[in-house]
């Protein structure tokens, strides 16, 4: 899948893109930041996955592995 438009918010596209740990981490933060943003959130409307609850789990343990340990 392409990215759209250009500057940082391409370049914000192709990282996520390609990177999905990336993707995950900037998702779990905005999440967590800006919640009442999301109206789905807010209304509790959205449902945690033992699926997606398991994948960013692993992406929790990867980062505490590679990049926390290495700072």
């Amino acid at each position: 899948m392409g990215c759209y438009g250009a500057g940082t918010g391409f370049e914000f596209q192709k990282l996520a893109k390609g990177c999905p740990q990336y993707a995950c981490a900037t998702a779990a933060l905005t999440l967590r930041n800006a919640a009442n943003h999301y109206g789905p959130v807010v209304r509790r409307e959205v449902e945690l996955r033992a699926e997606a609850d398991h994948m960013l789990r692993q992406v929790q343990d990867y980062v505490d592995r590679t990049i926390l340990r290495s700072g």
